[in-house]
C-alpha cells in the first residue's frame, strides 16, 4: 500500500463529513480497485468507520484522530550529511561538473568546490577539464574505495572505507 496516497486520502477524508468510495476515487483520480484497497488500509488503521452498509456505495466517515503515524514503508530516512551525498552522486555520474553535483545533491556549489579540491588533493577526484571563465570543469572519481565519504580531520583526509588517514599526493593550489 503506498503510504503517500493513504496520506493524501486520509487529508481529504478528514475534511469531509461523510464520503462514499466514488468520491475519494474521483478526488484522487483513483481506480476502484485501488480505491477499495485505500478504504480498507484506512480502516484497519482505524482512520475510518463505516456508517452505513444499506445502500451500496456504503458510506463511510474519519474517525476522530489527530496527527496519525503514516510510515514510508522500507524507505531508508533522507541522508543529511551533504558530503556523503556528494560522494555518492560523483559515483553515479562518472564524469561530472560542480553544476551536476549540485543538480542532484541540491547542496552549496561553494561547499561542492571545495570537496572536489580536497579530494583532487588526495587523489580521488581528477580534473578532465580545468575550469575557466569560459567552461565549467569536469571531474572524474578515480578512486572510489566504499560508500562511506572520506572525511577531513586535522591530521589529513581520513577514509572510513580504508580505516586510515592519507596524506595529500600534491600541494594545494
Amino acid at each position: 500500500m503506498s503510504e503517500i496516497i493513504s496520506e493524501k486520502a486520509w487529508h481529504w477524508i478528514s475534511q469531509q463529513e461523510s464520503f462514499q468510495s466514488p468520491d475519494l476515487a474521483i478526488e484522487l483520480t483513483l481506480s476502484k480497485k485501488k480505491t477499495k484497497a485505500i478504504i480498507q488500509h484506512l480502516a484497519k488503521k482505524g482512520l475510518i468507520k463505516t456508517i452505513s452498509r444499506k445502500s451500496k456505495p456504503y458510506l463511510y466517515a474519519a474517525m476522530n484522530v489527530t496527527n496519525p503515524k503514516f510510515s514510508r514503508g522500507s524507505c531508508p530516512p533522507p541522508i543529511k550529511n551533504g558530503r556523503l551525498l556528494i560522494w555518492r552522486a560523483m559515483r553515479w555520474q562518472g564524469e561530472f561538473s560542480n553544476s551536476s553535483i549540485a543538480a542532484i545533491t541540491e547542496q552549496n556549489p561553494n561547499g561542492i568546490s571545495r570537496y572536489i579540491r580536497i579530494l583532487t588533493t588526495y587523489g580521488y577526484v581528477k580534473v578532465t577539464r580545468a575550469p575557466s571563465a569560459r567552461v565549467k570543469g569536469l571531474y572524474r572519481l578515480v578512486k572510489y574505495t566504499g560508500p562511506k565519504n572520506p572525511q577531513t580531520t586535522k591530521s589529513g583526509l581520513y577514509d572510513p572505507n580504508l580505516g586510515q588517514v592519507l596524506n595529500p599526493i600534491k600541494e594545494v593550489k
